[in-house]
């Protein structure tokens, strides 16, 4: 079957759940859509099989490529005989119900239909004994509210769009089999602040609370004493869960990261998020392309021991074969444990492109400058916060040389501080040399004024010690570099960073998850897990600002800013927090 201008979609709603009323609606919002056209038959409110079999033809009458079945309880007669229609009809059909569908979801897979189970869409109307207009009406919007801030209209809006696309293409639909209960909100949520997304999932779990109080309420219970109060307490639960969720939306617009989807037009500016992963290393590293993928692009294209002749052919063929305004959909990650290698492939890149096709580029080799970054952003407000001065003028001591220590070096020495990076390799036999040459090297390449040592024993590290006010150990995995007995050498307020996460960490006495803590007196500890969560949302930042905005390059200098911003949003958020608290009951006065 060959492509198409549009694909008809035949909705049959039997009876109502929170979906129905929005769902077509949403779907093609204004009517826009050129690549869908709608036709919608409904029982009503009535389920019967009769009503079934006198709505349905109707349905069929529109010719539809794909059927939504939408239904409370599918298993029911009137339900379970468009089921048998469906099935026996060969158009692809998707059942989009509420939790008593999930028993029969095996008897579902096996018509051949796709299910869409949303676990947290209760009862949207209960008890004619209490069917109050206002209160259901009221009742209704709350739940609708919570379906539609957790993301589950767009959950299930985004399930048929890829049934469309795949129809248009010509394609064998692959059907949904979906269960979407909290841990799946959880999961795929596009909520960006762990406390909104806390929030969301609560209103989700809520709601489907609300849908096993209905279910007692309407179907096992017989007498209104009993059943009229479990109603009446459901609907409370709607309006609390409305609330919450409604924060949890707050929460991420004062963020700065509320997601917003409008359905527009498919054009060029509409291509898919690519990211090409190219790493000078043999394989290619799984933590950077997970990381990609997280952030929300469509694919990850990776390539092993790219030069910057490798590099040169697939920038040009990636930019060329997308066009001028689909190449902003583009994106280069520079990896690899070389940050030399790593940076003679950027160059490459940044001089392979040109107007129009121009794009964003990542450099991180090994993670080093997002880390580098994190330590330096993380001490800077450190110092800051408990009102240590200024982190400029102080004097700075890195141990390790690696691309870490060196990157941090030169963040430092551009802040203005005093730096001194230090070789701690006791098996280093030329270890003066070295070190001056890292200082040399540092100074030619990034134009930073540094000094070199060697530090092998405890007492070259002492001299260190007494002499710095912030020291940073960037060195080798599992390796001890501070022993406790050295810090009681120390007389002055220290802050001391450790990024080794591997037992023995790298300085004694400083736990992964330290912040500032007082590891002796005077002396403050950043563990590696405090540093290592910076850099994970440093990374993840940056790559959706390289998706989104598709110009930027994103190296150790924009990494530090990108850092200081998240530092700066956490510590807004923990206020915000406090203004959404619900206020302490007055006290009643005699």
């Amino acid at each position: 079957m060959s492509e198409t201008q549009f694909k008809k979609i035949g909705i049959f709603k039997c009876g109502n759940i929170a979906v129905s009323p929005l769902f077509e609606l949403l779907l093609d919002e204004l009517a826009d859509r050129q690549d869908i056209k709608t036709r919608t038959v409904t029982t009503g409110s009535k389920m019967a099989v009769e009503d079934v079999e006198e709505a349905l033809p109707k349905l069929f009458e529109f010719d539809p490529d794909l059927i939504i079945l939408i239904c409370p309880n599918p298993s029911i007669p009137g339900a379970t005989k468009v089921r048998e229609k469906l099935a026996a009809s060969g158009v692809p059909s998707v059942v989009i119900s509420d939790a008593p569908a999930k028993p029969i979801k095996g008897e579902i897979e096996k018509q051949g239909l796709g299910y869409i189970i949303i676990t947290g869409d209760p009862l949207i109307g209960a008890r004619r004994e209490f069917l109050d207009p206002i209160e259901m009406a009221v009742f209704n919007s709350n739940i609708i509210k919570v379906l539609a801030i957790t993301g589950v209209f767009r959950i299930v809006h985004q399930e048929i769009d890829k049934l469309v696309y795949t129809l248009k293409k010509g394609l064998t639909p692959i059907l949904p089999k979906l269960v979407i209960d909290a841990n799946y909100i959880r999961d795929k949520s596009d909520f960006k602040n762990p406390y909104a997304k806390a929030k969301a999932i609560a209103a989700y779990e809520l709601t489907e609370k609300i849908a096993e109080i209905n279910t007692q309420a309407c179907f096992v219970e017989k007498e209104s004493d009993k059943f009229i109060p479990l109603v009446a307490s459901a609907h409370e639960i709607a309006q609390i869960a409305a609330r919450v969720v409604e924060e949890a939306r707050e929460i991420e617009k004062y963020n700065d990261t509320l997601v917003r989807k409008p359905i527009i037009g498919k054009t060029s500016e509409d291509a898919p998020y690519l990211l090409f992963y190219l790493d000078t290393d043999q394989k290619a590293s799984p933590f950077d392309i997970c990381m990609a993928y997280d952030a929300g692009y469509n694919a990850v294209v990776p390539y092993e021991n790219v030069t910057p002749e490798d590099a040169k052919r697939i920038v040009q063929d990636a930019t060329f074969s997308r066009g001028p305004k689909a190449v902003k959909h583009t994106c280069f990650f520079i990896g690899g444990k070389n940050a030399e290698k790593a940076e003679e492939v950027f160059e490459a890149i940044k001089d392979t492109m040109f107007p129009p096709f121009k794009t964003s580029i990542i450099v991180d080799p090994g993670g080093a400058y997002t880390t580098a970054a994190a330590m330096v952003a993380k001490v800077e407000d450190a110092v800051a916060s408990h009102k240590l001065g200024e982190l400029k003028g102080k004097t700075c001591a890195v141990l390790g040389t690696g691309a870490v220590g060196q990157i941090a070096t030169v963040l430092l020495a551009k802040l203005g501080c005093n730096v001194m990076i230090a070789s701690i390799n006791p098996g280093r036999k030329d270890g003066r040399e070295y070190a001056e040459n890292i200082s040399k090297l540092l100074a030619d390449r990034y134009g930073v004024k540094v000094q070199g040592v060697f530090a092998p024993s405890s007492t070259e590290k002492i001299e260190i010690l007494k002499k710095a006010d912030i020291i940073l150990c960037a060195g080798t995995r599992g390796t001890r570099i501070i022993e406790k007995d050295l810090l009681k050498e120390v007389k002055h307020i220290k802050v001391i960073v450790d990024i080794n996460a591997i037992p023995p960490f790298g300085v004694e006495g400083i736990e992964l998850k330290d912040d500032m803590r007082e590891i002796m007196p005077g002396i403050f500890g950043i563990g590696a897990l405090t540093v290592g969560d910076l850099k994970h949302k440093l990374e993840k930042e940056i790559l959706r600002e390289a998706r989104s905005n598709g110009k930027e390059v994103y190296n150790y200098n924009s990494a530090l800013e990108i850092a200081r911003k998240i530092l700066q949003k956490e510590i807004s958020l923990s206020k915000l927090a406090l203004t959404l608290s619900y206020p302490p009951p007055k006290k009643e006065t005699k």
